[in-house]
């Protein structure tokens, strides 16, 4: 995915949470390069980086990997798993 794509993706991302929240300054996701990888947090945590891209293989995907937007939704389910089992 080109880094326009997945800017755009992230925004919209970030604005279903806003929506869903009512946060004026949440930021779920957020994109970072050094302009020879890219990689994208979750609630700071990471959740995907190009060099190591951990997105399931399916040849019924035109590029044979998952959609990014499916990746990143199960991705960040998974830390929120994590995070909801925290009691203090």
């Amino acid at each position: 995915m080109k880094t326009d794509e997945l800017l755009d993706l992230i925004e919209n991302l970030n604005s279903e949470m806003y929506d869903i929240l009512q946060y004026e300054e949440f930021c779920g996701f957020a994109f970072r390069s050094s302009g020879l990888c890219s990689a994208i947090n979750f609630l700071s945590q990471p959740v995907w980086c190009s060099e190591n891209d951990e997105r399931e293989y399916d040849a019924n995907y035109e590029d044979e990997r998952e959609p990014m937007e499916g990746f990143l939704r199960r991705r960040a389910n998974e830390e929120i798993a994590k995070i909801s089992r925290l009691t203090f």
